[in-house]
C-alpha cells in the first residue's frame, strides 16, 4: 500500500470512530455517562486519604457503620479482627514516638489493641525514613500487633527506600503493599454491593471509575464498550489500531517537547541574554522528576525558577523555586518573600524546594488525553499561563537570589 492509500485508511478508521462518539455525546444528554464528581474534585494525595478515612470509619457519614472496614479487613487479610465500638480511624496521625516526629501517618486505624498504618502514594514519591519511623509509631502504640500498608498503584513496585526494613516487617506480616486497580477497587466494588444507601453507592461507582483512570484521561465505560465492540466487528481495523497503540508515546512525547520549546522560546524573548532556559533531554520524558528550568547565569545553576513532574509520564506538576539539594544552602527570607508576592499558598520541600506548589489542574498531569489537547490546539493559553507563573516568580525572586 502507499502512503497515501494509508492515510486515507487511517483517516476512515478515525472518521468511523468519531462519528460513534458524536453518538455517544447526544446519548450523554440523557445519560450522563461523563458525570464523575472525581472530575471536579480533583483528589490530590491528601483529599483522597481523606475520603478513605470518611469511608473507613464506622461514625461516618455514609451511614453503613462498620460493614466498609469490615471488608477492608478482608482484602488486609485480617477477616478475623474484631471492630470495637470505640475504634478510631485518623488522618495525618502524628509520630511523637519516631525518630522523626514531625512525620504523619497519612491513614491510622486503632481497633483498640491491633493498629494499623497506611502509607497512600498513588502518585508521590517516598519520603526518605518513613517505614522506620511508622512502625516504630505503631510499635510504640501496639506492641507488636499492627499491620504497615502501603497503598499504591500498579505502575509501582513495593517501598523502596528500605526495602530490607520492609522485608523484615513483611516476613513477621507486619506490612503489606495493595495497589489502587486490584485490591483496592475490589474492596470499593464489595463496598458499592453491601451499601445500603443510593447516594453513597453513585459516590462509591464514581470512586471505582475514578481508579480505573488514575493514571490519565477519565474515559467512560461506554466509550471503551463503544471502541472495543467497533473493533471486533471491524477486524480489518486490528492493524491501524495496533498501529495508534505503538505510536501513542511517541505522539506523547513529541506534544511535550514542541510544548517546552514554545515556552522556551518565549521565555528567553522576554527574560533576555543573562538567563539560561534547561530544558529535559527529549529521550527521557516517561522517567520521573522531569524538570524544566529558567535561572540566570550569576545564580551558577544553585537556584532556579522550575517545573518540575514528581511522577513518571509527566504527573503530577509543580512549579516554584529549586535549589540544588543539599549542595546549596536555602537562602534565609526568600520562602516569605515569594509567598508574600505571589500570593499563593505554597511550601518549602528540603532539599529541593524553597517553594513550590502545584498548577491548576488542567495543567497537572501531562500524559492525560485532555490536558496533551490543551498543549496543542490550545497551546497559546497554555503558555500565557506558564510565561505568566514564570515572569511572576522571575519578579519576586530575582533581586533576592542575585544579593545571596
Amino acid at each position: 500500500m502507499t502512503y497515501e492509500s494509508d492515510e486515507i485508511e487511517i483517516r476512515a478508521f478515525f472518521d468511523a470512530l468519531a462519528v460513534r462518539f458524536q453518538a455517544v455525546s447526544e446519548i450523554n444528554l440523557y445519560l450522563a455517562n461523563h458525570f464523575n464528581v472525581f472530575r471536579y474534585i480533583e483528589p490530590g494525595e491528601l483529599k483522597l486519604s481523606r475520603i478513605i478515612r470518611d469511608l473507613l470509619d464506622p461514625r461516618g457519614d455514609h451511614g453503613q457503620g462498620d460493614v466498609f472496614l469490615k471488608l477492608f479487613l478482608v482484602i488486609l487479610e485480617l477477616p478475623h479482627h474484631e471492630i470495637p465500638g470505640d475504634c478510631r480511624v485518623e488522618c495525618e496521625e502524628a509520630t511523637p514516638y519516631a525518630e522523626n516526629p514531625r512525620r504523619r501517618i497519612d491513614i491510622y486505624v486503632d481497633l483498640r489493641g491491633f493498629g494499623i498504618g497506611i502509607e497512600n502514594k498513588p502518585w508521590a514519591g517516598e519520603q526518605r525514613g518513613w517505614i522506620t519511623d511508622y512502625s516504630d509509631q505503631l510499635r510504640k502504640d501496639f506492641s507488636d500487633n499492627f499491620l504497615l500498608v502501603f497503598l499504591t498503584t500498579e505502575n509501582r513496585s513495593e517501598p523502596g527506600e528500605d526495602q530490607r526494613k520492609w522485608q523484615e516487617l513483611k516476613e513477621a506480616r507486619q506490612s503489606i503493599t495493595i495497589y489502587y486497580e486490584r485490591e483496592f477497587k475490589n474492596w470499593l466494588k464489595d463496598c458499592y454491593r453491601d451499601c445500603r444507601a443510593e447516594n453513597v453507592r453513585r459516590f462509591l461507582s464514581d470512586f471505582i471509575e475514578y481508579v480505573d483512570n488514575m493514571e490519565g484521561g477519565m474515559t467512560s465505560e461506554h466509550e471503551l464498550e463503544m471502541v472495543t465492540k467497533f473493533l471486533q466487528s471491524n477486524p480489518e481495523n486490528f492493524r491501524i489500531a495496533h498501529a495508534v497503540l505503538k505510536a501513542w508515546p511517541e505522539v506523547f512525547r513529541r506534544v511535550v517537547v514542541d510544548f517546552f520549546r514554545s515556552l522556551k522560546e518565549r521565555l528567553l524573548e522576554t527574560f533576555g541574554a543573562e538567563w539560561v532556559i534547561q530544558e529535559h533531554p527529549p529521550d527521557r520524558l516517561r522517567g520521573k522528576w522531569v524538570e524544566f528550568k529558567a535561572y540566570k547565569k550569576l545564580w551558577n545553576g544553585n537556584h532556579a525558577i522550575a517545573l518540575s513532574f514528581e511522577e513518571p509520564e509527566c504527573r503530577d506538576l509543580g512549579i516554584g523555586i529549586w535549589k540544588n539539594g543539599d549542595k546549596v544552602q536555602s537562602i534565609e527570607g526568600l520562602y516569605a518573600l515569594t509567598e508574600t508576592a505571589i500570593q499563593f499558598l505554597g511550601r518549602p520541600y528540603p532539599p529541593s524546594w524553597e517553594w513550590c506548589t502545584t498548577v491548576k489542574p488542567e495543567y497537572r498531569y501531562w500524559n492525560t488525553p485532555e490536558t496533551m489537547e490543551l498543549l496543542t490546539s490550545g497551546r497559546m493559553d497554555a503558555l500565557e499561563y506558564f510565561s505568566n507563573w514564570f515572569n511572576e516568580l522571575k519578579n519576586a525572586v530575582e533581586a533576592k537570589i542575585d544579593s545571596a
